[in-house]
């Protein structure tokens, strides 16, 4: 084998080794339950914490979906309330629909919808995206709304 031969043989294994690395931190981190408070050491923002109801809730953690998006779970008796956040501006777009309400600060207009048991608000501040998402019969839609104030008020502090 020459020596030009040896040294791409080995640099294609170092390749192979840094993408196999890669992909194995991602799994892992897209399937590793991380406590709030880590959610911003991997991602390209502020995770903010509304901690609503915080005597209530039984678990709570995020999960990184990529480098730009992040979902917070907090769990509770009667529901689950997930927070996703993105700094890819327009990716739940696709998803809006439903009734405008408005949030207290900045003028913000959020759309929330219901059906059944489900319930969503989605709206953007200060460069991230937000789609609260509740599913079960602990939440009115004042509630949602005001997790939605809760966030808005931290981005802007």
């Amino acid at each position: 084998m020459t020596k030009a031969a040896n040294k791409s043989s080995k640099l294609g294994k170092l390749l192979g080794i840094i993408i196999i690395g890669i992909i194995s931190l991602s799994l892992i981190l897209y399937f590793m339950r991380l406590p709030v408070q880590m959610a911003d050491w991997f991602v390209t923002f502020n995770v903010e914490e509304p901690n609503y109801k915080p005597e209530e809730i039984n678990n709570k953690y995020s999960k990184i979906v990529s480098r730009n998006k992040v979902k917070t779970i907090y769990e509770y008796n009667d529901g689950t309330l997930t927070i996703w956040a993105s700094s890819e501006i327009g990716w739940t777009k696709g998803e809006i629909w439903g009734e405008n309400v408005s949030l207290l600060v900045g003028e913000k207009t959020a759309f929330y919808q219901k059906e059944r048991n489900f319930q969503m608000v989605s709206f953007d501040t200060q460069g991230v995206e937000y789609k609260i998402e509740y599913i079960g019969e602990g939440f009115s839609k004042e509630e949602l709304i005001e997790v939605a104030n809760i966030i808005v008020i931290a981005k802007y502090a």
